[in-house]
């Protein structure tokens, strides 16, 4: 352990000469008003640290979270649809927090973790069905690895006219991992009003 003027260094140079193995507690010396903890290795991955408590952690106080570290969107169709459609595109954004939803169509997950996505659409005539699709082949939660049957997670379905139907899913998406909204049915149409997509993530897995 090394003390300076408001600084803790732990642990030093390993025997090839790197600090992979060191941590520096300082106060305001990275941003001014802060705590910082910081790893002293070569690389941004040897500069991660974990903390580890047997009996766990409390914090008291509120805890602000930056918002470049927030990921969501809400998005809805700018015109009426006919038909089927391998990719609704989304015209109109409404939050886009993150950039991750892109080109009006896919969300692309810029972490590991669990999401939540809701879709929602007025169909004006005809039944029809809407659908997640994950990276383009398969369903998002698919559960046989088939399409021979839509699994009830991923499907929203309307048969009365001018209903407005909702689905919400949970689930897991690697890093890079895309999702999109199919709509299913040749003689379709869905309404402007009420025809949406959402998502947001709800917890990193690091």
């Amino acid at each position: 352990m090394h003390i300076t003027n408001g600084c803790i260094l732990f642990g030093g140079k390993n025997s090839d000469g790197n600090f992979s193995d060191s941590a520096q507690i300082s106060a305001g010396k990275h941003k001014e008003n802060s705590l910082n903890i910081v790893g002293m290795g070569k690389e941004v991955v040897d500069r991660r640290i974990d903390i580890w408590a047997e009996g766990g952690i409390t914090i008291r106080g509120r805890i602000k979270t930056p918002i470049n570290n927030v990921i969501a969107f809400s998005a809805s169709i700018n015109k009426d649809m006919v038909g089927n459609i391998s990719k609704i595109e989304f015209k109109h954004i409404h939050y886009n927090t993150g950039n991750s939803f892109k080109d009006f169509k896919d969300f692309i997950a810029p972490v590991e973790g669990l999401y939540m996505f809701t879709i929602a659409f007025r169909r004006q005539a005809s039944g029809g069905y809407w659908i997640l699709r994950l990276n383009n082949t398969k369903y998002v939660n698919e559960i046989d690895g088939t399409e021979k049957k839509f699994q009830p997670s991923s499907l929203a379905s309307s048969v009365n006219e001018n209903t407005t139907v909702s689905m919400t899913v949970i689930t897991y998406l690697k890093i890079n991992d895309k999702v999109h909204v199919e709509q299913l049915n040749s003689q379709i149409r869905t309404s402007t009003h009420a025809s949406s997509f959402s998502g947001m993530l709800l917890k990193a897995i690091v």
